[in-house]
């Protein structure tokens, strides 16, 4: 049984002089498994210790930010500080990280963390597209059509009806009205 995410935050501490152009390829490659590895544990403990890691955010978010780790690994930091700075109560900075982990961030996981995170960014989503001229981030527009992929995929075409109202995007509302609508009227 973990009593600490320690040991698990000691290894982003690993080697913090190895660096892209000044350490080998070697060192590079080491320091970038380690990473990826104690990530992963984080990700698994993180609803139990986020207090403990949240004092390593900042070590997390320069994992996330430094183009020397590859994508999976930034992305997979990205959805370590997100789901720290929701059990923190940043939803905002939550919603910004759970955008940086891409794919990672599960819109089909029912825990109330993606369910927080989902509703957030539905409603930034909802006050861009209301804005007049305003840009969208790509993140953010994915996270919303996963959201809808997963209503018509789990047949919750009233919920996609209503999040498409909302929105006000017509070519979901209209395949959701062309849908089976189990669960309507």
């Amino acid at each position: 049984m973990l009593t600490s995410a320690g040991g698990i935050l000691a290894l982003l501490q690993d080697n913090p002089n190895v660096k892209q152009g000044s350490s080998s390829e070697q060192d590079i490659k080491l320091k970038v498994q380690l990473t990826q590895f104690a990530l992963r544990k984080l990700d698994m403990v993180v609803d139990e210790f986020w207090a403990e890691i949240s004092d390593s955010i900042q070590t997390i978010e320069v994992v996330y930010e430094d183009k020397m780790y590859p994508s999976e690994v930034r992305q997979l930091a990205a959805l370590v500080a997100s789901k720290v700075y929701y059990h923190l109560g940043s939803y905002e900075d939550s919603l910004s990280y759970a955008l940086g982990a891409g794919p990672l961030f599960d819109v089909t996981h029912g825990s109330q963390y993606v369910e927080t995170i989902i509703a957030k960014c539905i409603d930034s989503y909802t006050a861009r597209r209301a804005e007049e001229g305003a840009t969208i981030d790509n993140r953010l527009e994915d996270i919303v059509n996963r959201m809808f992929d997963r209503c018509f995929e789990h047949g919750q075409y009233r919920q996609a009806l209503g999040i498409a109202i909302e929105t006000k995007r017509l070519d979901v509302f209209e395949r959701a009205v062309a849908g089976d609508l189990p669960d309507s009227l």
